[in-house]
């Protein structure tokens, strides 16, 4: 029955199925967080805590306690994982091997040095953001963490939250880069394949309830988006794509984190001012970070396209 819909109404078939995915998706992320929820609920009930309050605790140390966090990071990016393989397996009716969802790689290349390589990238499009920041004055160094947390609670952290964030990357690029831009790429081309992605992606990322979003948030995240996608294009494979996402949240939650931002129990290293806003007409668009990080991403994905054409030229000649 699939097959026929696919054969008679193409486009429709490609509409239904990125609809379905993101529902699932939803459904999925939503699912295992109420499970976690209420097993952290019945584990404060269990163990002497006020039932009339447990969901309320559990609800608090979600959003509050660092290992808590982290495992709903690791729980909730399993989820996806497991949503893709199911697409790929039921809908698609593929054997969905490693090599299929972007985790393969070519017989020369192994996956950690793909991985180091979009931790390096981060790392280069992270210092340039926090360095330009800096330097234009609208944001300023506030304290280490080591001072509010303390030493132990900081070590904790970071291995939390390296944990969480790895997972993070593992599953948002497997569902969105591996599964969705390339069933996209595959039927409408490379370029329609990152451009939906990104924006779909883009919008997932605007039900996050952590952030005083804007539109230049939005479009941060887009962009953002846009470089993961062409880091899967470039390399054939997701390794760069999660260790890039994986290093931007580890990062931005663990190492360099805004004062005043939600960062899920974290305990950052650094920490600076909240950068300051952007109003046009007295209408909130983001704040200067998001217009600075989109600048830079943008560069870095010119840069590597660059680099591309250059490589491709020399090897026709």
């Amino acid at each position: 029955m699939m097959a026929g819909l696919a054969e008679r109404f193409p486009n429709f078939y490609m509409l239904f199925k990125v609809i379905l995915l993101l529902v699932v998706v939803l459904i999925a992320l939503v699912g295992m967080s109420l499970l976690l929820l209420v097993a952290i609920a019945g584990y404060v009930a269990f163990t002497g805590g006020d039932l009339a309050t447990a969901a309320e605790t559990a609800l608090s140390l979600l959003m509050s306690n660092v290992i808590v966090s982290a495992s709903y990071m690791v729980v909730q990016n399993i989820a996806l994982v497991l949503v893709a393989v199911f697409f790929m397996a039921v809908i698609e009716g593929r054997r969905p091997a490693l090599k299929a969802l972007g985790l393969g790689t070519e017989r020369e290349d192994k996956p950690v040095n793909g991985f180091a390589a979009g931790v390096g990238l981060n790392v280069l499009f992270m210092l340039t953001v926090l360095i330009i920041i800096l330097l234009v004055g609208v944001s300023a160094y506030d304290g280490t963490g080591f001072e509010v947390y303390g030493i132990s609670g900081v070590a904790i952290s970071l291995v939390a939250m390296a944990i969480g964030t790895l997972f993070v990357g593992l599953g948002e690029e497997v569902v969105f880069r591996g599964y969705l831009q390339r069933i996209l790429a595959d039927k409408y081309g490379v370029a329609a394949g990152l451009i939906v992605t990104s924006g779909i992606f883009a919008l997932f990322h605007s039900l996050t309830p952590f952030a005083k979003l804007g539109p230049l948030y939005l479009v941060g995240v887009f962009t953002l988006s846009m470089l993961l996608g062409y880091l899967f294009v470039i390399t054939k494979s997701l390794y760069a794509s999660i260790g890039f996402h994986f290093f931007q949240d580890f990062l931005a939650l663990q190492i360099f984190s805004f004062t005043g931002e939600q960062t899920l129990g974290a305990a950052p290293v650094l920490m600076f001012a909240r950068p300051e806003e952007i109003y046009v007409s007295g209408i909130f668009l983001g704040s200067w970070d998001d217009l600075i990080s989109i600048l830079v991403a943008a560069l870095i994905i010119v840069g590597l396209y660059a680099y591309r054409r250059s490589i491709m030229k020399k090897k026709e000649i």
